[in-house]
């Protein structure tokens, strides 16, 4: 997936990545107990 527009706001390539690293940074978080620093995509 190639993304061309980045905005102010990211652009489509932060709304595709957004969910996607939620679920990563949960799963990572179940699984070792450290806690993922929140980020604003």
């Amino acid at each position: 997936m190639m993304f061309n527009d980045f905005g102010v706001d990211g652009g489509s390539a932060a709304t595709a990545l957004t969910p996607k690293f939620n679920v990563l940074s949960k799963h990572f978080t179940t699984h070792t107990g450290f806690q993922v620093p929140d980020f604003e995509v």
